[in-house]
């Protein structure tokens, strides 16, 4: 991720709102181009299995990936249990699509004065 320009917190953790959106400096645009670019190089990265989300956050993780599904994408379904949750769209994911559905869901922060 610092390869492409995004400053990572303590120990190389990715800095995240409490909504679970991107908390870092960089916008949301450049943060979701640099996952896409790692995720080609690396594969996508593992799952916290240990992670406990709350019934709120999984109804928006159901909402992102169907409106994903419904831009053309083939996104599993979301294995809560497992921990094997998917919120990126993939490495041939277009950032506007990631980002649209993201808002759309309620996992990214509304611009000021967007509904």
């Amino acid at each position: 991720m610092g390869e492409h320009g995004i400053e990572l917190g303590e120990g190389g953790a990715i800095p995240v709102n409490a909504d679970g959106s991107f908390g870092g400096s960089a916008d949301s645009a450049d943060f979701d181009a640099a996952m896409q670019a790692c995720e080609e190089q690396l594969g996508p990265p593992p799952a916290d299995a240990g992670t406990q989300l709350d019934e709120d956050t999984k109804a928006q993780i159901l909402r992102f990936t169907k409106c994903m599904r419904e831009a053309g994408y083939d996104m599993p379904d979301p294995d809560f249990e497992s921990g094997e949750v998917v919120v990126s769209g993939g490495a041939d994911a277009d950032p506007q699509d990631v980002e649209r559905c993201s808002m759309e869901a309620g996992l990214a922060a509304q611009p000021e004065g967007a509904q």
